[in-house]
């Protein structure tokens, strides 16, 4: 009987879990592409800022980039901790949005550049990204 009771529970809670999963992907649709875009309008303006030495408008595309989104900041571990297969789609579609290679020695640039990657890879949990038309 006990065990009939604990896989009741199981159930309910996979199917919490699965209704959970359902609702938030509907509420990233269009929310976190247009958040990706915003960031990595963000991103290219820094960078040009940067070229042209302006600080203050380094510091405000800076602090423009959607840093609010709690979902990416809980996202980042599950992203540095993803297989090397994975990591490489993620990869591959950043640097196909944004293609040029960035300092290594601007803090603010890898972390955005660390931010946008996260923002992919969550996406990625929910619609997964095919890269080529073997891709199942």
């Amino acid at each position: 009987m006990e065990n009939q009771a604990h896989g009741i529970n199981s159930i309910s809670s996979s199917s919490a879990q699965l209704r959970k999963i359902e609702e938030e992907k509907r509420n990233i649709t269009g929310n976190n592409l247009n958040l990706l875009l915003g960031d990595l309008k963000m991103m290219t303006a820094y960078e040009m800022s940067s070229e042209w030495k302006d600080t203050n408008m380094m510091n405000e595309c800076f602090n423009n980039f959607s840093w609010f989104d709690s979902r990416i900041l809980k996202n980042i571990q599950n992203y540095l901790n993803a297989d090397e297969v994975e990591r490489s789609k993620i990869d591959y579609a950043y640097n196909t949005l944004f293609p040029k290679p960035i300092d290594i020695k601007d803090t603010k640039l890898n972390m955005m550049s660390l931010w946008i990657k996260s923002r992919i890879h969550y996406n990625n949990t929910f619609f997964p990204m095919q890269l080529s038309p073997y891709d199942v």
